[in-house]
Order: structure tokens, then sequence, then C-alpha cells
């Protein structure tokens, strides 16, 4: 699985849906430039083979395990959803890059997590077995 850089239209990453509702998070696909150095908050959707859930809980698990401990995303904010749509399973991942550059720079032992899950995932319709894209996190006001 090759996941793509922002000028593509989609990261990893691998996390979308609604998301709990103290955090809400705006997709932003425009071309903005940003510096490499600074973070990159995704969100990641997974459309996952019926079947294949608890598979995918564990390869996100280690995805995360092994992001951290190479030291490639920033602790919070992390968040798993898992739902349904029409009776088939998805999952949605949102994490943020210690930077920009790091999705475009994966060592090999990252990239076979990303190959298992690209292995359980399915295009849905228009939709790619594994899709999403640089979100910003917004604060709403009181």
């Amino acid at each position: 699985m090759q996941i793509h850089h922002r000028q593509s239209g989609w990261r990893i990453a691998l996390a979308a849906l609604g998301v709990m509702g103290w955090l809400c998070v705006a997709p932003s696909f425009a071309q903005t430039q940003l510096p490499d150095d600074q973070p990159e908050t995704v969100l990641v959707t997974f459309h996952v083979q019926a079947g294949h859930e608890e598979e995918m809980k564990k390869i996100l698990a280690d995805a995360w395990q092994t992001y951290t401990r190479l030291d490639m995303v920033l602790p919070q904010p992390h968040i798993i959803l898992q739902g349904s749509e029409n009776g088939r399973p998805y999952f949605v991942e949102i994490l943020t890059w210690q930077n920009h550059d790091i999705p475009d720079h994966m060592p090999a032992e990252v990239q076979a997590i990303w190959k298992r899950m690209g292995a359980i995932c399915e295009r849905r319709g228009d939709k790619p077995p594994i899709g999403g894209g640089e979100v910003h996190l917004i604060v709403p006001s009181a």
C-alpha cells in the first residue's frame, strides 16, 4: 500500500466519521504549503472487509505503538472510531504526525504495517479502501 503526500489528496494514517462531541475537525484539502517541520493532523478512513474488524483493531494498535516508539506522532489527539455503513465496517483514526515530512519517509517497519492494513480494506463504490487527509482542530467559541 502506498500512502500519498498531501498534494495527492489523502494521507494516512492512516483515520473519518463524526468525531466525539467535544472534538470538531474540518478537513482542509487546500493546497496550502506549510513548512515541513510543522505538525500535521490527519483523519484516515479504513473501509475494512467484513469479518476483519478484530484484525484491524490489532493492526491499528501495532501501528500506534510503532509510531510512538519511533517518535513519529504527537501523543494527542489520537482517536480511533469504529462504525458501520450499510452493514459494512469502517474505522476512522485521527492522529498528528510530528511534522509534514514524516508520512513521506516511512521506514520499512511502518510500510509493512500499512501493507497489512491495505490487505484487509476494500474499495466502496468511488471511495478508496483507505482515504482521508489533513484536518485542523477547531475549538468552538463559547
